[in-house]
């Protein structure tokens, strides 16, 4: 997964579908698991030559005077060479100390172990919030191939890296996504109350074949266990990358058609659904899926309009943005108008758009330029799309670093809500991983985040 350093008019596009929210059936949760110089002689230090007498028949100078003088000299000559040996080390340690003072833990590249973390290493992410307290699961895979998660709490402020996942294709697709458990498998009272009051973590990545694996985790677990996608033949192109907003992922195809498999027990036994999205991108086309409304139905069956937005690179290099008006209904393109290097990889994130009474999202998509730079467009009101543009928080990038960003999951009794502390996105810079957040103004630097966790 790699960006080409020339860029080459090319486009985003985004496409937009506002669906019927699948009827689902029980899912059985995932188990719970235990969780210097050198002194020359000779040269600066060499010795004077003994004292001749001038004068014959004279007496002779004593030799004590002398002795002491040249005693003198050597320790003179010692304290000079000392003096210069500290003054270098002592140098050399405050340089290394003022390199260090503005950094973040784990955030130096010298610290990188690429068995941990590969160079331009498949990135996903996602999150939620319940109540006051937020949560962060981030992922990415090491060159010893196995996919690696570290999660973040509010609470303890702490990152806490698992062991190894799973291994997975060199370079794997990587998506992941998450729900409430009482969305799926209980429903639960006005307050969200339910005896399934859990999250559960879905990861999604490919194995040599190309096929897509799935790992769910119960909020509480760092170790998981493979889920029902892992016995089935879903298959994505061989280049192809993944995004994920539960309960859909999409891909590409071997063809660069988007295709989506969705959960939905109401459409088929196995609840996994796969279709052709009728909608054609770029091979190795960046992928981001967010949501373009607030809000999920507290009831399954009731009809809601709950829209999906697909980002993407076209193969003609024109952006565009699409609509889809049901569940099962066509998508639709228009410009976003934009162009990126070819195969760049894109993030995005929406926050919901204050005032709206279709409660409709902003939009943020963000994609790195031929120079390393992040850049990022948004989607605010009804004018259409601004940007791009940049900040100092999003120089810098490794060339060819993947980017992802966090939408908290939406679940029942709970909207999307209007706040910007989970906006936050990631991607490498000097080999490390990168913690950005905007602020709904301006981006912020969070630190880098510790492979071995906090």
């Amino acid at each position: 997964m790699t960006a080409e350093n020339t860029p080459i008019d090319s486009g985003l596009e985004v496409v937009r579908r506002s669906t019927d929210l699948p009827e689902v059936v029980n899912h059985p949760p995932a188990p719970e698991f235990q969780i210097g110089e050198r002194y020359e002689k000779g040269q600066s230090g060499a010795l004077p030559p003994e004292y001749t007498d001038q004068h014959p028949g004279a007496p002779t100078k004593p030799r004590r005077k002398r002795t002491l003088w040249i005693v003198f000299a050597v320790l003179f000559i010692i304290v000079a060479i000392v003096a210069i040996v500290v003054g270098v080390v002592l140098g050399t340690r405050e340089s290394k100390d003022t390199t260090k003072s503005g950094s973040t833990a784990g955030s130096s590249s010298g610290d990188i172990n690429t068995t941990l973390l590969r160079k331009n290493s498949p990135l996903a992410v996602t999150g939620w919030r319940n109540g006051s307290s937020l949560n962060v699961r981030l992922f990415y895979q090491g060159d010893d191939g196995n996919i690696r998660m570290n999660g973040y709490e509010s609470g303890s402020k702490k990152w806490t890296a698992s062991p190894p996942i799973d291994t997975a294709k060199a370079g794997t697709a990587l998506a992941a996504s998450c729900f409430n458990a009482s969305n799926f498998f209980a429903a639960p009272n006005a307050t969200g109350s339910s005896s399934l009051l859990y999250f559960q973590i879905e990861l999604f990545y490919t194995n040599n074949a190309s096929l897509i694996k799935e790992w769910n985790f119960n909020e509480s677990s760092d170790t998981g266990a493979s889920g029902s996608i892992s016995s089935l033949t879903f298959r994505t192109g061989a280049s192809s990358r993944m995004s994920s907003y539960w309960p859909s992922l999409v891909f590409q195809d071997d063809s660069g058609t988007l295709t989506e498999i969705f959960y939905n027990s109401s459409v088929s036994q196995q609840a996994w659904n796969q279709r052709g999205l009728g909608l054609v991108g770029r091979n190795n086309s960046g992928l981001a899926e967010v949501p373009l409304t607030t809000n999920l139905a507290q009831n399954t069956n009731t009809p809601v309009d709950f829209g999906m937005g697909i980002f993407y690179q076209r193969d003609d290099f024109k952006p565009f943005d699409a609509t889809r008006g049901t569940n099962l209904g066509a998508w639709s393109a228009n410009n976003l108008n934009v162009s990126i290097p070819q195969n760049s990889s894109i993030g995005s994130f929406s926050v919901p758009r204050a005032g709206d009474s279709a409660k409709r999202t902003n939009l943020y998509v963000l994609w790195q330029d031929a120079s390393g730079n992040i850049q990022y467009n948004w989607q605010d009101d009804n004018s259409g799309w601004k940007g791009p543009a940049t900040s100092d928080a999003l120089k810098g990038a490794d060339l060819g670093t993947s980017i992802a960003c966090l939408t908290p999951t939406i679940w029942p009794v709970t909207d999307l809500q209007p706040k910007f502390d989970l906006s936050r996105c990631y991607y490498q810079v000097g080999g490390s991983l990168r913690e950005v957040q905007f602020d709904g103004s301006n981006w912020n630097v969070l630190g880098f985040v510790p492979l071995t966790g906090s």
